[in-house]
């Protein structure tokens, strides 16, 4: 969606195009600027078939809408956004909690999990709320990285004991033994997904 309030900005006629029959994953706060916005049409049950070319480039997408009805949409541009549905399947293998609203991975300010020793940072965690940019994923990155390398079989609980009146937890002297595994996102999209 906030694709659409960028390209509202600088075009007359903005056309979301979503497949399904209603928009589930927004905040409710940004369905109602949605709908506060002339320009921009929402297109639900509609799912994009063909990109059509001219001379000069793009210059419609060919819809399918409910029940299969085709036409064309003459567009001087196209902003694809991907979901945002997160991939859990590993997690929930391993026990970790999920938001049982969003099915995002459930983690504190330190972004550790319920299970001990496991992190979660990004788009996949409730760590942001709605907030889903590029720079809050890397800033939970790093906030996990602290707190994993803070986190050792001895120091265990160290991180966990700080607050925000207390100084930044510190790596333990054996933090060159910490163990940390990173799973790109296809690996984390779990058998069958």
């Amino acid at each position: 969606m906030e694709g659409a309030f960028l390209a509202a900005q600088h075009a007359s006629e903005v056309r979301l195009i979503y497949r399904g029959p209603e928009l589930v994953r927004p905040a409710a706060v940004l369905l109602d600027r949605l709908a506060a916005q002339p320009s921009i049409e929402i297109l639900l049950n509609t799912e994009v078939m063909e990109l059509v070319g001219g001379e000069a480039g793009l210059r419609a997408v060919r819809v399918a809408g409910p029940g299969g009805d085709q036409r064309v949409i003459d567009v001087d541009g196209l902003f694809v956004e991907i979901g945002a549905d997160p991939r859990t399947a590993i997690a929930e293998t391993l026990g970790v909690d999920l938001n049982p609203e969003t099915r995002e991975i459930h983690v504190d300010r330190m972004m550790r999990t319920n299970v001990e020793g496991i992190f979660a940072a990004g788009d996949i965690t409730d760590g942001s709320g709605p907030l889903k940019q590029t720079v809050t994923a890397a800033a939970q990155g790093a906030v996990a990285a602290l707190s994993a390398t803070c986190t050792s079989p001895k120091t265990a609980g160290a991180a966990s004991s700080t607050n925000a009146g207390s100084p930044s937890p510190q790596p333990p002297d054996d933090w060159d033994s910490a163990r940390i595994a990173v799973i790109p996102p296809r690996a984390a999209q779990g058998p069958g997904e």
